[in-house]
């Protein structure tokens, strides 16, 4: 697996599948889909900043080497900006108004809104809007 390049395209394919469910009318699991696009850039940026062929293969060297291994299974988004090495410019960032508010539609997604019913279709049109703002930042740093 190439593990930036594979992370990546399954990250877009994850926002275009958000898309999809949108467009026929799965407003939640549009949300809850579409945040996966964020999640899967950031662990590409952890592979890039530890230099990691593979994030996912735990039979690896690396892998078997951690105390803690299931650090790299989380989906905390502040979570991986920091393994990713991308939380102090994300900080920096959020001095400004625009990342600020764009930030906002998004940093609240988390793997357990796979339980949320009763989004908007506005508040995922946003939603999305974000995502594809935040997710090209992050992918901006590969």
């Amino acid at each position: 697996m190439n593990c930036q390049a594979d992370i990546v395209k399954l990250a877009w394919s994850k926002f275009d599948a958000s898309e999809s469910l949108l467009a026929n009318g799965f407003i939640d699991e549009s949300y809850y889909i579409g945040g996966y696009t964020m999640e899967l850039l950031l662990k590409a940026n952890v592979c890039k900043c530890l230099k990691i062929d593979d994030l996912f293969d735990e039979k690896s060297k690396w892998f078997q080497k951690l105390k803690h291994p299931q650090t790299f299974k989380i989906h905390s988004l502040e979570s991986l900006l920091v393994l990713s090495g991308l939380y102090v410019e994300w900080n920096n960032k959020l001095a400004s108004a625009a990342f600020k508010s764009t930030w906002s539609k998004v940093g609240d997604w988390s793997e357990e809104s796979i339980y949320l019913t009763g989004k908007t279709l506005k508040d995922v049109q946003d939603f999305l809007i974000s995502v594809k703002e935040i997710s090209k930042w992050i992918q901006g740093h590969l």
